[in-house]
């Protein structure tokens, strides 16, 4: 007997199921890339423009694009699942769930398809049968008495002013209701802003096919009138400098932009850009936009790939070669080949920090805080801690994906120039230390004696830049990748400690000089502080009792905040430190 093919019981309910459950925001990314598929293959201008029309006295949103049309039969077929007119179905192509799947749940009041082939414009109409509680194919009334899922709407188009001596093929958002205007609102549960589907567009195309050209009403952009939508990757000219490096023994390449503010404080990249334009940190896949970072998501992560401060002026674009990954089957994220696991711009960051070209590493020492005091000593007393310790370096392990060695944490190791793709760079989140026996009588040399570096002390003490790092009510940050500690200067503990102290030196100085070094002291205190809680922490790595994970933890925002709160304890030093800086400053005076 043959092997016997696994069948659906309920195609109905799978197909329901799985519409319910693709997310909604995939939908602008599918209509546009079948659009863009579609127009690319036309004889003539190769066209997709996102438009609108009235429906009952309503506006809709539509997408209308040239290229081979559809005829009755073919565009029957088109609207079911898994159709797979000219396409190959599978993920490695332009295959996922689809523009039906994604978009009905969004429409499910409909979303009329009309495709001219020929001279003729047939009709069909999706959407959500609240009788049967079925996405359907609705079926229309005609002449006679006939009922039919698909219907020649060619005197209609005429009179609508469509031209049918050429092919083309649009699609009409009806939404979940008439009263919903989906050109501005193709979500009826969410409102969204304006220029949505042209930011929505930003953030996912990264290039598109030679000779297509993308337009858009004033409907969805920031300016006015129609414009020609231009993606990221085809405006490299808009910005003050690019830089494309291939990473040697890798399957990437990282794309180093320089977006700094220009005249009226837009950004030069912001010219003509038809929605948002924030500097971005993604990873980019045929010629697709995924784990896109922006704004306060992408400031708080910048500093893992090596940018401190500048992260409002730079984009990293990783781009991976297209046997690297694959995309979900719902295409919101890049995953795996070889184990499925999610891929992120964070797995890349050692390949950013050590490809990063000199003008950019300028760009980022320009955008650092003016440096008002040294934290070399502190830095120097945390080095003879770390010694005392005898933490070393966390060792290499193959990455779980590619077998390649990756970095540990901390800022010293670097990893090796012939790296993997999937999962290049992990670093100290989710490493394993890993002890290996040594023979009897063994020692180590004092040329292979390699501590862990002590954090680099970096003070923030302007309410943006604590904002930007994410340490608002919190004390500090330390980046395991880089071995730098981000300290917040205002944190309450600082101002506490001000509080308690500075009035048992009021009338020693002036009161502006006593403030300012009894601060300035305070946020010593603070990093000493946090800095040893950190050391304290790495040295975990040597315990066979704790974990990388629960070093981690202990190395958390939350916990390093938890030390800082302790302020009382650094009291006598603050006292001792604060008598010393005042005789400095008179003196000076």
């Amino acid at each position: 007997m043959a092997h016997e093919a696994l069948k659906i019981s309920d195609v109905a309910f799978v197909v329901s199921s799985q519409i319910e459950r693709a997310p909604h925001w995939t939908m602008i990314r599918e209509l546009t890339m079948n659009a863009v598929e579609a127009a690319a293959r036309a004889d003539g201008e190769k066209i997709v423009h996102w438009t609108s029309a009235p429906w009952r006295g309503m506006r809709k949103a539509v997408i209308w694009n040239t290229g081979p049309g559809m005829d009755a039969a073919a565009l029957k077929a088109a609207t079911d699942l898994a159709c797979e007119l000219n396409k190959s179905l599978g993920l490695d192509e332009n295959f996922g769930v689809g523009a039906k799947v994604s978009s009905l749940a969004s429409n499910r009041l409909g979303m009329r398809f009309r495709s001219c082939k020929l001279g003729r414009v047939s009709e069909v109409i999706l959407g959500y049968d609240p009788e049967t509680k079925l996405y359907v194919r609705f079926a229309r009334h005609l002449p006679g008495g006939i009922k039919d899922t698909v219907i020649d709407v060619t005197e209609t188009a005429k009179r609508d002013g469509k031209k049918t001596d050429f092919d083309w093929t649009e699609v009409m958002l009806l939404g979940n209701s008439e009263d919903q205007d989906t050109s501005v609102r193709p979500f009826a549960a969410e409102a969204t802003e304006k220029a949505y589907v042209a930011t929505a567009l930003y953030r996912r195309f990264y290039r598109l096919p030679e000779g297509v050209k993308l337009v858009l009403d004033a409907n969805y952009h920031r300016l006015g009138g129609i414009r020609v939508f231009t993606p990221v990757g085809q405006r490299f000219g808009k910005f003050r400098r690019t830089q494309s490096v291939r990473v040697r023994g890798a399957q990437l390449v990282v794309h180093y932009l320089h977006d700094p503010p220009a005249a009226g404080g837009h950004r030069a990249s912001s010219s003509g850009a038809l929605g948002s334009s924030t500097t971005t940190c993604c990873l980019v896949h045929r010629n697709e936009m995924y784990s896109v970072m922006t704004g306060n998501e992408w400031s708080a992560a910048a500093p893992r790939f090596g940018i401190a401060f500048g992260s409002k002026e730079l984009c990293v674009h990783i781009e991976l070669d297209d046997e690297a990954a694959r995309p979900t089957q719902y295409r919101e994220r890049l995953i795996s080949r070889l184990t499925g696991a999610d891929i992120l711009p964070q797995d890349f960051a050692i390949a950013v920090r050590e490809n990063m070209p000199a003008w950019v590493k300028e760009v980022i020492r320009h955008a650092s805080p003016r440096r008002l005091e040294d934290y070399d000593d502190l830095r120097k007393e945390l080095q003879e801690l770390l010694n005392r310790y005898k933490v070393r370096m966390a060792s290499r392990r193959p990455d779980r994906t590619t077998g390649v060695p990756s970095a540990p944490g901390g800022g010293v190791e670097t990893a090796a120039s012939g790296m993997g793709a999937a999962g290049l760079a992990r670093t100290a989140s989710g490493e394993r230390r890993r002890f290996h026996e040594t023979p009897d009588g063994a020692a180590v040399t004092s040329l292979y004696e390699i501590t862990q570096r002590a954090p680099r002390i970096i003070m923030l003490e302007q309410a943006e830049d604590i904002a930007e790092k994410g340490l608002k009510g919190r004390a500090a940050e330390f980046i395991p990748e880089t071995g730098e500690l981000f300290v917040n200067g205002l944190y309450e503990a600082v101002e506490r400690m001000v509080s308690d102290l500075a009035p048992e030196f009021a009338g020693q100085a002036d009161e502006e000089m006593v403030r300012r070094v009894v601060t300035s002291v305070a946020r010593r205190t603070l990093a000493l502080r946090v800095g040893k809680a950190t050391v304290f922490a790495l040295a975990k790595r040597a315990s066979e009792d704790w974990e990388e994970e629960d070093m981690l933890a202990a190395l958390a925002k939350e916990s390093l905040s938890i030390a800082a709160d302790n302020y009382e304890e650094s009291h006598a030093l603050a006292r001792r430190r604060i008598r010393e800086a005042l005789k400095i400053e008179k003196a000076v005076a």
